[in-house]
């Protein structure tokens, strides 16, 4: 249920604009906890979806939903979400 996941942003382009618009197409997929973390300091040129505490199955929906990003596992990012989208070049591709 995409109600109840927790999704943390996390800019590595350095594009507000990028964030924001993340933000939108969650928010019309269905995804209404969704907030703005601290910035990846660490350019990446592939979108990370970060499937904390192991869900990679929320995760693997996220990055269908979206249509780009790499599922990963992995404590990175915002461990207090469910999911860490950490923003990539692929993004502003799209």
């Amino acid at each position: 249920d995409p109600t109840s996941v927790n999704i943390a942003i996390q800019d590595s382009t350095n594009n507000p604009t990028a964030v924001q618009g993340l933000m939108e197409s969650l928010q019309e997929k269905g995804y209404s906890r969704v907030y703005v973390d601290n910035d990846w300091h660490e350019p990446l040129t592939v979108t990370k979806i970060v499937a904390q505490k192991g869900d990679d199955i929320s995760a693997t929906e996220v990055q269908a939903a979206l249509g780009f990003g790499e599922v990963v596992v992995e404590s990175t990012g915002s461990l207090a979400s469910d999911i860490t989208i950490q923003i990539g070049q692929d993004f502003l591709n799209n």
